[in-house]
């Protein structure tokens, strides 16, 4: 391999974007919609906009509305969600939502997020909620 054609492709390597990750929370994260401090991380959500803007949310009904009111879905490159047993992120296509009235979320969303599927109908039928995905969400 001649020196052009290697430092062509080290450079084109070196062009690749990282994938997008979530950004942990830290004491006193404001939810970007409702301006309420991030205290209970298992109803927490963020997203990630395509110029690399992180916003961050306390209810997941926050990060959905935020989405729709003021971004537009168009312009966001990947959410993330609490699992809700596990409190870690994962993202929205990875996850079944529960919604029920029942449930007392920060700002009265009701919405909660499982990776196991299997949780996610427990729940719901315990609850007699819906499940949905991310995409009935936004809709």
């Amino acid at each position: 391999m001649n020196c052009a054609l290697a430092l062509s492709v080290v450079l084109l390597a070196g062009c690749q974007k990282a994938p997008l990750k979530p950004v942990d929370l830290v004491t006193d994260d404001l939810c970007s919609y409702c301006k309420g401090v991030i205290v209970e991380k298992q109803y927490a959500g963020e997203f990630i906009t395509r110029d690399g803007f992180v916003r961050k949310f306390d209810d997941i009904s926050c990060m959905v509305k935020h989405a729709k009111e003021k971004v537009k879905p168009q312009n966001i490159a990947a959410y993330y969600v609490m699992d809700f047993p596990t409190q870690k992120w994962v993202s929205t296509q990875d996850v079944k939502f529960v919604r029920s009235d029942k449930f007392t979320t920060p700002k009265n969303g009701g919405i909660l997020a499982f990776q196991d599927a299997g949780q996610a109908q427990k729940l719901a039928s315990q609850y007699q909620a819906q499940i949905l995905s991310f995409d009935e969400l936004l809709k």
